[in-house]
């Protein structure tokens, strides 16, 4: 209570909800970054899971755009040697991914007030989710329909409609977007006793369909469990 899951521990679990998610794989040696490098493809990503930090980036514990086997190692060493100063005598993993190209980058996820009960999150993600005001905040369980009015008359509508236009544009993006928060409404009705919030930032929109690269499920605390589940 009161935690968080790990980002492939929060992966593993959005993806039995249904929610589409970036290949993972989590290497304990430089052998092994290489191995997953060459069956993933450069350019690669990545991360070390360190106990007790939630947010990556801030911690210095990511590395993007890996293109080579020698910006790999030196990668490998640096975060290894950062993860290790939050870990001390801790075990921690260090994982890689694929290193996605994407059109736009948004942020799904969910929040819970005692009292009030859980909500949906959507916006722009990534840097964009702290500089831009651009964000929706929805009751959980609307309906799939309702859920599209919403987005479509928000600020983010006539973003949404540009992006599903075009040349290598995905015309059902609004509906992957819809069919990601819906994965999350799915496992809020499974276990949301036991969340306090969802984070999965960025949501990449591919050519192929909305991907999570990164994600977090943090715990209710004893205080949270005595709320109201709405």
């Amino acid at each position: 209570p009161g935690g968080f899951l790990p980002e492939h521990e929060s992966a593993a679990v959005l993806k039995l909800a249904g929610l589409a998610v970036v290949e993972t794989l989590i290497v304990d040696s430089m052998e092994a970054a290489l191995q997953g490098a060459k069956r993933l493809g450069f350019p690669v990503v990545l991360k070390a899971l360190a106990p007790g930090v939630a947010h990556k980036h801030d911690a210095g514990l990511v590395a993007v755009d890996l293109r080579d086997d020698f910006a790999l190692q030196l990668a490998f060493d640096d975060l290894k040697n950062r993860a290790a100063l939050f870990a001390g005598d801790e075990r921690f993993d260090i994982i890689l991914q694929p290193m996605l190209s994407s059109r736009a980058e948004f942020i799904v996820g969910s929040t819970y007030e005692p009292a009030l009960g859980h909500f949906l999150v959507f916006g722009l993600g990534s840097l964009h989710a702290e500089a831009l005001d651009a964000t929706l905040l929805l009751p959980a369980f609307l309906q799939r329909d309702e859920i599209r009015m919403w987005i479509m008359r928000s600020r983010l509508g006539p973003l949404i409609a540009r992006l599903e236009q075009g040349e290598g544009a995905r015309a059902t993006l609004l509906d992957d977007i819809v069919a990601a928060l819906a994965a999350l409404q799915s496992l809020l009705r499974f276990c949301g006793d036991r969340i306090a919030a969802i984070d999965v930032n960025p949501v990449l929109a591919t050519v192929r369909g909305l991907v999570a690269v990164d994600a977090l499920i943090v715990t209710r605390t004893e205080n949270q469990n005595s709320g109201t589940l709405v």
